[in-house]
């Protein structure tokens, strides 16, 4: 999915509806789910974000 927002707040909101709505709509576990950033800085924002809504992540960044 490749979408476009014009703030941040709004970002956050889709990712976190598409990480519950995409493991329904395929059949699996939200554990089963991979985002991919472009860089390390985009990946920290996500897992802070999910943090925050109280999703469990996982860096596997080295």
């Amino acid at each position: 999915m490749m979408a476009r927002f014009t703030n941040r707040a709004g970002h956050v909101r889709a990712m976190l509806d598409r990480l519950t709505e995409a493991p329904r709509l395929v059949g699996t576990d939200q554990g089963d789910v991979g985002i991919l950033t472009a860089t390390n800085r985009q990946a920290d924002d996500v897992i802070e974000a999910l943090g925050r809504a109280g999703t469990p992540s996982v860096s596997v960044q080295q």
